[in-house]
Parts: structure tokens; sequence; C-alpha cells
């Protein structure tokens, strides 16, 4: 999971139905250059992957069909998100950067998706704490 390409990257990112615009606050060009050295951090890499697989959509023509594909995206989604919810979890008063900040607001994004509120507040809480220690450090 923590190698990843830039080929195989903006291909995955190219699925994404462009409404949903939850990538757009993720710098890509730092993103795209930490992808082609191979340096995405793994629970970075596991949020953005899970928003994918649970954002990207598929033209059916059969119902059926697409309610499996739903069903089947949801749980590869969930199977990637939860490692890295972990992992966040257990980091949470230990690492305050860019890179923590951009995790928590997809982890936030993603449990919106899934209709827990009151886990994507509580990130939403996480990260309006990260952001005064990023203006903070940055001073120094």
């Amino acid at each position: 999971m923590s190698r990843c390409d830039h080929a195989t990257f903006t291909i995955t990112l190219s699925g994404v139905n462009p409404e949903y615009g939850f990538l757009t606050f993720l710098h890509e060009p730092s993103l795209t250059w930490l992808v082609d050295r191979h340096q995405v951090p793994p629970t970075l890499l596991r949020f953005i992957l899970a928003c994918v697989f649970l954002f990207a959509d598929e033209e059916h023509t059969d119902n059926e069909k697409r309610k499996a594909d739903v069903a089947m995206r949801m749980a590869r989604s969930e199977q990637v998100f939860q490692p890295a919810f972990r992992k966040i979890k257990e980091e949470a008063f230990e690492a305050y950067g860019a890179v923590e900040l951009m995790s928590v607001l997809l982890a936030r994004t993603y449990q919106r998706a899934r209709g827990r509120f009151a886990a994507a507040e509580m990130l939403t809480g996480m990260a309006m704490q990260y952001v005064p220690a990023q203006t903070h450090s940055s001073k120094h």
C-alpha cells in the first residue's frame, strides 16, 4: 500500500466524480511530488484511496449491477479506511503537520459521507486543533 506510482495514482483519482471535490484542499503538486518519490505516508494514501473507492462512480444501465458495485466499493473503502483511522487515533496527540491535517480532513470527509456525523465532527475539532499548531510552528 505504501508504494504507488504517479500513473496508478492519477488513474485512481480520475475515477472520482468531480462534483464531490473532496480533494480540493490537497496540494496536488506536493502530493504528486511525494507519489513520484514513493514517499506518500501510508496513512494519507489509505485515506485518499478510501475516499476514491467511496466516491468513484461507474455508469450502469442495470440497477442490480449498480447496487452490487456500490456495496463492493463501500466494503473496499471501509477495508482501506479502518487501519488508517486506527493509526490517526493512536497518534492523535503526537504529530501536528500538514500530512496529519490532510489525513484528518480526509477521514472527516469519509466519515461524513458514511453518515457517521459524530465522528466527523470530532475529526473537525481535531483538524481545528492542528491548524493553530501549524501556524505557530511556521513562525519559529
